[in-house]
């Protein structure tokens, strides 16, 4: 099945978007999170179903 994974800033604009076959939901999971230190947001698709979003946890003083 093809996956989208988009990473977007913290106002929620895509910055970047993957389309990409995984078997699983979790193996799609799994990949998007490598690149959520670097965005704010995370979200992984499956058709026009969203499957997961994450944020990146912020610094607490």
């Amino acid at each position: 099945m093809n996956y989208s994974v988009k990473y977007m800033n913290a106002g929620g604009i895509t910055e970047r978007s993957e389309f990409l076959p995984f078997d699983t939901d979790a193996e799609a999971d799994a990949y998007a999170q490598i690149e959520l230190p670097r965005h704010s947001i995370v979200e992984v698709w499956k058709a026009n179903a969203l499957v997961k979003r994450t944020f990146r946890e912020t610094a607490k003083n």
